[in-house]
């Protein structure tokens, strides 16, 4: 029997954190069993992302396959050249999207997935100057979905089958659906979900999956509802778990909620759910203690009120050392902090009286930086004494990353790459003090050594034989 994962992945292409997490999670049960993948959703660039997640090897079905009766596998990216247009056509190419005139008005754009621009996404058609079709282009090479626009207003979409014939159209405003289904039979429906639904529900059933690693979604919770698994383990991620324990729990005898964080560290967090690493610690060397601190801050989702007490907090803690640098990580961050630094310098230094020269050298300790790529990040991480990130759902790649270099590390929120002894929170008010305290001899060290004995728990190999212990209960 395959061990049956359903994931809830979006539509748009766009790989995030949760969807690399789930991923992580699959290759550690690669090791255990066979997994399967039960797609319920529509992912018109499946394709594609396979290939990008190293999930080409791991068989699947999809709901919206079964629909639309596409046979073709393998992706085959759409060519200008395979699609209709205006005997006058004018072809304008930029880099993600190619403007198509027709004599002096503009006929339709054509959009390019983000962010090699290597394939048609979708292709937007107008009317006199208005959205009037947006059609989806699927990655294996037609067109699979048309959405018709009125005024601006989405009235109707359209799901086709490989070969170009409607086999599902939504009524937009009233969510209603008229399919026709693989066996042929036409059925309403009175939402898409439930279409969906219906379809995954016979596809396990027929198929007997008695284990499953589901991810949290209504969808998913509605197909468990009717699949009743034998034994269930629901991949809650950085959600909060305590809220899923009674809803899900009552779908199946044998459910393990499993959570990558906890929201907080009050009370009995076995109760929400098992902590688990998806990301295993592959070892690196050690970063050492530095005369020359640098602090690395990403600073995530904080409202402007947190960053400027963030900034004042940074600042504090370089006036206690000017041998201290920090450095702040953050898609806003270059727009956004050289002015919150200008005015926790001019609060906190007027009575220092500096000139223009010592301004500037003080200025030099705090580093800008925007959204950095995985090997840029490592390259800092390297040279510094300590992590933190403020973000109500941390990076866990990131942890994973500061655990391998022995990196003492504050998050806002517990993960499975916290330190074994505790959890190591902040807030942005606290953030002077509490580095402060760990930032002497003794504190780092002892951080430092609590990260090696955790190195061990969070190897794959470890990991891997949590998956083979739960599999076998």
């Amino acid at each position: 029997m395959s061990f049956a994962v359903i994931p809830s992945w979006p539509n748009n292409f766009q790989i995030g954190q949760e969807d690399k997490q789930l991923n992580a999670l699959i290759q550690q049960v690669q090791s255990q069993t066979e997994p399967f993948l039960v797609l319920p959703t529509y992912l018109p660039k499946w394709q594609s992302m396979r290939r990008q997640l190293g999930l080409v090897d791991v068989p699947y079905w999809s709901a919206f396959d079964a629909l639309q009766k596409v046979s073709v596998k393998e992706k085959r990216p759409l060519q200008l050249e395979d699609l209709t247009w205006p005997k006058d056509a004018q072809f304008v190419r930029m880099f993600d999207r190619i403007i198509v005139l027709s004599g002096t008005t503009i006929y339709g754009t054509v959009f390019f997935t983000y962010p090699k621009a290597d394939q048609i996404d979708r292709i937007d058609l107008l009317k006199k100057g208005k959205l009037s079709q947006q059609l989806t282009v699927d990655d294996r090479g037609f067109i699979s979905r048309v959405l018709n626009y009125k005024d601006g207003q989405l009235t109707k979409a359209s799901y086709l089958s490989q070969s170009g014939a409607v086999v599902a159209e939504q009524d937009c405003l009233t969510g209603q659906v008229q399919a026709i289904l693989p066996d042929g039979r036409k059925v309403s429906y009175s939402q898409m979900i439930d279409l969906v639904q219906e379809l995954t529900v016979a596809y396990l059933k027929a198929h007997h999956q008695g284990e499953a690693l589901v991810a949290n979604s209504e969808l998913n919770y509605r197909i468990a509802q009717q699949v009743s698994f034998n034994r269930l383990f629901l991949w809650a991620g950085q959600e909060d778990a305590a809220d899923l324990q009674d809803s899900w729990r009552s779908v199946s005898t044998d459910v393990q909620i499993l959570q990558s964080q906890v929201s907080s560290v009050s009370g009995d967090d076995a109760d929400s759910g098992v902590l688990i690493a998806p990301y295993p610690v592959h070892p690196k060397e050690l970063v050492q203690r530095k005369n020359q601190t640098v602090l690395y801050i990403k600073v995530g989702d904080l409202d402007s009120s947190k960053q400027a007490t963030l900034m004042d907090q940074a600042v504090k803690l370089f006036n206690q050392d000017e041998n201290r640098t920090v450095i702040f990580e953050g898609a806003t961050v270059p727009a956004t902090f050289p002015a919150r630094l200008e005015q926790a310098l001019s609060e906190q230094l007027v009575d220092l009286h500096l000139d223009e020269q010592l301004l500037t050298e003080a200025k030099a300790h705090f580093v800008f930086l925007g959204e950095q790529s995985v090997k840029s990040r490592l390259q800092y991480l390297a040279t510094s004494s300590l992590y933190v990130d403020l973000s109500k759902q941390p990076d866990l790649e990131v942890l994973a990353t500061t655990v391998a270099l022995g990196l003492p590390t504050f998050t806002a929120v517990k993960t499975a790459y916290s330190l074994l002894d505790g959890f190591d929170s902040v807030e942005p008010e606290e953030l002077s003090d509490k580095v402060t305290n760990l930032l002497t001899a003794e504190g780092w060290q002892q951080a430092q050594e609590q990260l090696i004995q955790q190195q061990a728990g969070l190897a794959i190999a470890a990991l891997n034989q949590q998956w083979q212990e739960r599999l076998k209960k």
